[in-house]
């Protein structure tokens, strides 16, 4: 048996610790990798040898080799069978699998959401691919086992299947945006976007009610409850040079035609000042942007990588964290400073989306009415500003040690200065 993959794109150690993994996988978990062969396993009275076994690795434009921010490589694979005397009772090729590695603790703490998630209804546990299967190879390296949950279907020649990876962030990358923001087709764009939006946040909502009518509301120490979202930014030995380097050093900065509130100084007093509030908690994502959204066959929504997951945490975090998305990781860059302008002041409900400049509409639409609206309902918001613009701005504050991946930095910044600026007590103006 053997891998078919790329050699530059897999290291020899990567490859074996690879193999391990997926060959544990098919010995104990082969109801789970490949129906197919539980079910013949079971009719025919003995399952299928390894030694009969292809494990076929594809690297994909983001799941791939190349180490991400966590340091964890991600493959996904599929098994068929090489068997060549069963001429129609060849086992048709296991559905693809994601394969995660990366150093053990890390990837443990990823595989603990099988057991600290709530288990859901069959119509909402389908939209998550959780993981399953976690094995260590050695000291350095683990394998973390989990579905593929977007598009794929067998080749006519039995032994390949095509592999499609769609998601909320290719979808936000129309070329239709880059023209008016009106007529049929960026109609179309946008339902379909705010679709999907409003799809995830009704399958997260599921899981962060817990099993109750809705999420908890408990009092938290803010600075503490999301200070991890701040990256080490805002720390002395950690990435608070960068912030510097944006913000500079004075209590008010110039930018966008305007003075603001320095956003370091805003986030140190929110820190240092422990201020309480009570807000709703419960199972989160902890990271749901558009790329850990992935489309199933007939666009079925399902949620990926769950690196970040915590069993109790604000419920803020996933809606903040699309939020962010939204408005500037995936806007285009090519927008002028007053469209930007607008659209980091845009921060409150009470602001009126038809005043915004007509390119912005549609994006600021989808942010009020499926991630503000619905908060605002599911999490039975009574203080806007400590439970939705202290989220959001620390994590966009946070956001800057990984700027260079904004594709419109100007609006993260934007957004940042503003969300600062109302926090120290200056009023939300456009």
């Amino acid at each position: 048996m053997s891998p078919g993959y790329s050699p530059e794109l897999m290291s020899e150690l990567d490859k074996n610790a690879l193999l391990k993994g997926v060959k544990d996988a098919f010995e104990h978990e082969l109801a789970s990798v490949w129906k197919a062969a539980s079910e013949r396993q079971v009719d025919a009275g003995g399952p299928i040898a390894w030694e009969d076994v292809a494990v076929c690795v594809l690297p994909l434009d983001r799941i791939g080799a190349p180490k991400g921010a966590s340091g964890a490589r991600v493959f996904v694979v599929y098994m068929s069978d090489t068997r060549s005397n069963l001429d129609d009772e060849r086992l048709p090729i296991s559905r693809p699998l994601v394969i995660k590695l990366g150093p053990h603790d890390d990837l443990s703490t990823e595989m603990e959401v099988k057991k600290s998630w709530p288990e859901l209804d069959d119509n909402f546990e389908a939209r998550f691919a959780k993981p399953f299967r976690l094995v260590q190879c050695d000291e350095g390296t683990s394998v973390l086992i989990a579905p593929f949950r977007s598009n794929y279907q067998s080749l006519p020649n039995g032994t390949e299947t095509e592999v499609k990876l769609t998601d909320l962030w290719g979808n936000l990358h129309h070329a239709c945006e880059q023209l008016s923001a009106s007529g049929s087709e960026q109609d179309t764009h946008w339902d379909k976007c705010g679709s999907l939006v409003h799809n995830c946040i009704e399958t997260m909502h599921e899981v962060h009610k817990n099993h109750f009518s809705s999420p908890k509301r408990q009092t938290v120490e803010v600075g503490s409850a999301f200070k991890r979202y701040l990256r080490k930014v805002c720390d002395e030995d950690g990435r608070r040079h960068i912030a510097r380097r944006v913000f500079g050093n004075d209590a008010r900065v110039s930018a966008f035609g305007r003075d603001w509130s320095n956003p370091i100084m805003v986030a140190d007093r929110l820190i240092a000042e422990g201020k309480k509030t009570t807000l709703a908690v419960g199972p989160v994502h902890g990271d749901l942007h558009p790329k850990n959204i992935v489309l199933g066959r007939q666009g079925a929504v399902n949620i990926i990588d769950f690196g970040w997951a915590s069993k109790s945490a604000p419920v803020a975090l996933d809606y903040a964290l699309l939020d962010i998305n939204l408005r500037s990781i995936t806007l285009p860059s090519q927008m002028s400073q007053s469209d930007i302008s607008a659209f980091g002041t845009f921060i409150h409900p009470t602001q009126n989306v038809a005043s915004l400049p007509e390119i912005i509409r549609p994006r600021a639409s989808i942010i009020a009415r499926e991630l503000w609206g619905s908060y605002q309902t599911n999490a039975k918001v009574e203080d806007w500003d400590a439970e939705y613009m202290t989220p959001l701005f620390l994590i966009a504050l946070g956001l800057l040690a990984h700027l260079d991946d904004a594709r419109n930095q100007p609006a993260l910044l934007a957004t940042i200065f503003a969300l600062a600026d109302h926090l120290d007590g200056n009023e939300v103006t456009s």
